[in-house]
């Protein structure tokens, strides 16, 4: 790539990288996971790139016989190998910026000094634009969807080729290196950068079809939502004086309320959170003032709102706050879901209490979105704390901000509140029936892919070995079951697992090396730490027993096999 200087540009100033810009005010959270995933993909190509770059730089100095390449490679490697994260966060911040077309974008660019030379792009950046041409349509038909559903600007062209190539000479030039660098720099680009775009567009579209569903997915209820409240608007207020024409079931309902009347203390801590987090605002009903009369529902005072309430009314709300607040409790407290991510998923919290306040089908419909969405949050976050993979837990994390876009309007949820039913006692038992239902098949899924991942590993380590098979029966039926355990109480993340795994090299060397190469105490040694390892995942004396015989007979097999 070659530029040509505009007479007129002024010199950039180096203090003006910055960090990623913020969230957008009032960017929907499915702008902000689109956000996330094109910074994750980004990153996997971009960082290596930096990393790589200095180097690559100081061996084309050492080979080129003109000084002045000599001397452009030099300095940029020096540059670049100073602060290799600063690059990377003023490219991330700028495709953002180009990325996001909110009125907060602009004002973000117009404070960051853009190259005015006018680009030339190489013959592989215009093969690269050409040849990717078809796939940034494909991105910008998902954009759209995220679009539609969200009403906010995105620009797929931020992404193309040529678009890269803009935002790193910008980030050179505000780094304050010009033309001369600008050169070596893309030369490095084309080789470095362009190869891996295929990899990094496959995986951001991978992640916007995710997006982009659950996007649709809460447009769909959130139109269904309004459609409630209109309708909640145009129909007559309940009579809350005469006595319920169906006499019998009148003892469900009054059990109902009375079992469920009261909030648990991490639904009360969020509320408070809330009021104490969202002050009042003049004659605007907003979230802190919600929150302060979902608490007053509790006592027998008047709502802070002002708003009027008998105390008999006040049960139904009760009810469906209080079972919003166990349904979230008993999913947190799967011991399949990582406890660190308790934080992620409390954010869940207060939108499903307004959506539990607005819509009673939460709790009596099988295939409502949000209790489907909240089941497969759990589910991909047990899933993450086993594969330990940064893409399931990206998967966990885009999910989760997706739930939080259900956020219903406060005085919406107000409301629907007002005129909210008791749900019979019937529809309850078979809600969390249904839940405990859920919760199996989590458990059954996420036993399923550790004792995949267990497998892969016992394939992985003996592919092109020769194993004998008193080794092969240890390893299935005493080993890998000691992994699966060990995998499913610490993940993959854990020292346990990666010993576990450890020890089965060991083992595999052992075995597979001449018997000559192998010292008593090493295999004595060996012996030693995977009888405790067994013992510790309470196998039986009996079994253990067993167990070693098998690791035995594996070596003396390897002894008659390889020879004394």
């Amino acid at each position: 790539m070659s530029t040509m200087p505009d007479s007129g540009a002024a010199t950039p100033d180096t203090d003006a990288a910055v960090p990623t810009p913020p969230a957008a005010p009032g960017a929907p959270p499915a702008v902000s996971a689109l956000r996330r995933a094109v910074e994750f993909a980004l990153t996997s190509v971009f960082k290596p790139f930096f990393e790589q770059l200095p180097e690559a730089l100081q061996r084309r100095a050492s080979i080129t016989a003109l000084v002045s390449e000599q001397r452009n490679c030099t300095a940029l490697a020096r540059a670049v190998a100073a602060d290799p994260g600063r690059w990377l966060e003023e490219v991330l911040a700028r495709i953002d910026i180009a990325l996001i077309g909110s009125a907060e974008s602009a004002r973000l660019a117009s404070s960051r000094p853009v190259s005015h030379d006018a680009m030339v792009l190489t013959p592989p950046q215009l093969r690269a634009e050409a040849q990717f041409a078809g796939l940034i349509g494909e991105l910008d038909a998902q954009l759209d969807v995220i679009r539609r559903s969200v009403r906010f600007p995105v620009h797929a062209g931020a992404l193309s080729p040529a678009s890269l190539c803009r935002v790193l000479r910008d980030t050179a030039s505000a780094l304050d290196h010009g033309s001369a660098h600008l050169r070596v720099l893309f030369d490095r680009f084309d080789t470095m950068v362009l190869p891996q775009l295929p990899r990094f567009y496959e995986s951001l579209m991978a992640s916007l079809t995710e997006i982009a569903t659950r996007a649709a997915e809460a447009e769909a209820l959130l139109l269904h939502e309004t459609a409630r409240a209109d309708a909640l608007r145009r129909s007559p207020p309940t009579p809350t004086t005469s006595p319920p024409t169906t006499a019998p079931v009148e003892p469900a309902v009054t059990r109902t309320a009375h079992t469920t009347e009261r909030i648990d203390d991490k639904t009360v801590s969020m509320l408070q959170s809330v009021r104490e987090r969202v002050p009042p605002n003049g004659a605007t009903y907003n979230d802190g003032m919600l929150a302060s009369d979902l608490l007053a529902l509790q006592t027998e005072g008047p709502l802070p709102s002002g708003i009027e309430m008998p105390i008999e009314r006040r049960k139904a709300p009760l009810q469906r706050i209080a079972l919003a607040g166990q349904f979230l409790n008993e999913a947190i407290e799967d011991p399949f879901v990582p406890e660190e991510l308790g934080p992620q998923h409390e954010s869940v919290r207060f939108p499903l209490v307004k959506s539990a306040l607005t819509d009673a089908s939460l709790f009596t419909a099988v295939t409502h979105p949000l209790r489907s969405l909240v089941n497969e949050l759990m589910l991909k976050s047990a899933t993450s704390r086993v594969t330990g993979t940064a893409e399931a837990r990206h998967m966990a994390a885009v999910l989760q901000q997706v739930l939080v876009q259900f956020d219903l309007a406060p005085d919406f949820v107000r409301e629907a509140m007002l005129n909210a039913e008791p749900i019979s006692q019937e529809q309850i038992d078979e809600f969390f029936s249904s839940q405990k239902r859920q919760a199996e098949k989590r458990r059954e899924a996420v036993i399923s892919e550790a004792k995949r991942l267990v497998v892969r590993e016992l394939e992985l380590r003996t592919f092109g070995r020769s194993i004998p098979s008193p080794a092969i029966r240890f390893l299935n039926t005493y080993w890998g079951p000691m992994l699966v355990k060990c995998l499913l109480q610490h993940g993959a993340d854990h020292e346990h697992w990666r010993h576990g795994l450890d020890l089965m090299e060991r083992l595999l060397d052992q075995i597979d090396a001449p018997s000559q190469d192998i010292p008593e105490h090493a295999w004595g040694d060996l012996a030693r730490q995977m009888s405790a390892q067994l013992a510790a995942a309470k196998l039986g004396a009996e079994r253990l027993k067993e167990a070693m015989s098998l690791l035995e007979a594996a070596r003396k097999a390897n002894r008659r096999r390889r020879g004394p």
